[in-house]
């Protein structure tokens, strides 16, 4: 009957799911495995109790992930409850199963773009950091709500390479109604890291920048400013690029430089490269 997908196009558009699924099952467990395959886990389980009770918000699990094969370990009988499970998971691919079809593409962006800003954290940071985002996972019903993901490193080795990675799953149904496709990376100790990047199509809403542990928000045109200067382009090719005048393009310099507390257009480059607004959605 037209209208209807062919047998091939069912095979084709299974294929195509199983693929990101692939893919995301080898983010999640994408981080250096140097670390002893063992999986023992460095912290006490009375603290990865309290640490998940004390980020939840809303009915939880938890769960550790040994990054070295996919295994998960350590999870709590909610799981079964909340998802409607009849036996623990026991591998990613499991978790994976749960995530609504049309959230795999943004959950594998988000993986990609932590990934990233993870590179080059070292033993002290990353056990320090959480990072965070939502997406939909079915229900013991059927029905699919949305979650936030959290996950909190437990286990790195002497080189700074995660092993064992705690990972929360709070269902957000009575507060979030839909999702905002936000990623955040904080810290949990004395460090005073954040980061904020909004994957949402059309959002007009800026990414955070912290200057002196103080949040500083760009406009969308300081932000393309200062994407370009660390390009290397010029203020006249900047302008060019823009379709505006070179004098548009100065105020915008100094205004950032201020906004930035930055001495010179060196040391604003610099401090933007190391922040979350250096990521330029796809």
């Amino acid at each position: 009957m037209d209208g209807l997908p062919s047998d091939a196009d069912r095979l084709n558009q299974q294929s195509s799911m199983e693929i990101r699924r692939r893919t995301l099952s080898s983010l999640w467990a994408a981080k250096p495995k140097s670390i002893v395959a063992e999986g023992v886990l460095s912290r006490p389980d009375p603290f990865i109790e309290q640490l998940a009770g004390a980020l939840a918000a809303g009915p939880c699990y938890y769960y550790s992930i040994h990054l070295a094969d996919h295994e998960i370990h350590h999870h709590t009988d909610r799981i079964l409850s909340i998802h409607g499970l009849r036996r623990l998971p026991v591998a990613v691919q499991d978790i994976i199963e749960l995530i609504h079809p049309d959230d795999i593409d943004f959950v594998i962006r988000a993986e990609q773009i932590i990934l990233e800003r993870m590179q080059g954290a070292g033993i002290n940071e990353l056990l320090q950091l959480k990072t965070s985002y939502c997406f939909r996972m079915r229900i013991a019903n059927g029905n699919y709500h949305i979650f936030h993901h959290q996950t909190v490193y437990l286990t790195v080795d002497e080189h700074g390479q995660a092993g064992t990675a705690l990972h929360i799953h709070t269902d957000m149904h009575h507060i979030l109604q839909s999702n905002k496709q936000t990623i955040v990376i904080k810290s949990i100790g004395s460090n005073h890291r954040f980061e904020e990047m909004d994957l949402s199509a059309g959002s007009a809403r800026q990414p955070l920048l912290v200057v002196d542990n103080a949040l500083v928000r760009l406009s969308p045109r300081e932000k393309e400013v200062l994407r370009l200067l660390s390009k290397g382009l010029s203020s006249q090719e900047i302008s060019e690029k823009l379709f505006i005048s070179k004098q548009t393009v100065l105020v915008h310099r100094r205004n950032l430089l201020r906004k930035t507390a930055a001495p010179n257009t060196a040391f604003l480059i610099d401090r933007w490269l190391n922040s979350s607004l250096a990521y330029e959605k796809s």
